[in-house]
């Protein structure tokens, strides 16, 4: 007999929806991962197989935070980040209620 949580990732994987739900968590957890000033310059956009997009909000960002990616997948390794690629782009963030 199989866990419910191995059966439930099991139909999750089957759908494509693990990646989408480990995007989703990230998101939420994003500030509590990233300190400011960092975690408002930069925003998980994608997680597809172990690797996640980040986008990055001005290209002086973009540059200096190439320095720190080691460092980003290691605090995301528990999220089963393996790698991880930035893009410049404009960051949603969502007004505090």
């Amino acid at each position: 007999m199989n866990p419910i949580g191995t059966i439930v990732c099991k139909i999750l994987d089957g759908y494509g929806l693990t990646d989408s739900i480990i995007c989703e968590k990230l998101k939420k957890d994003w500030d509590k991962i990233f300190k400011e000033p960092l975690s408002s310059h930069i925003e998980p956009h994608k997680f597809t197989n172990g690797e996640l997009l980040i986008i990055v909000d001005s290209h002086t960002w973009l540059n200096e935070i190439n320095f720190l990616k080691d460092s980003i997948i290691e605090k995301l390794s528990p999220y089963g980040v393996k790698n991880i690629i930035f893009r410049f782009g404009r960051i949603f963030r969502k007004e505090d209620s």
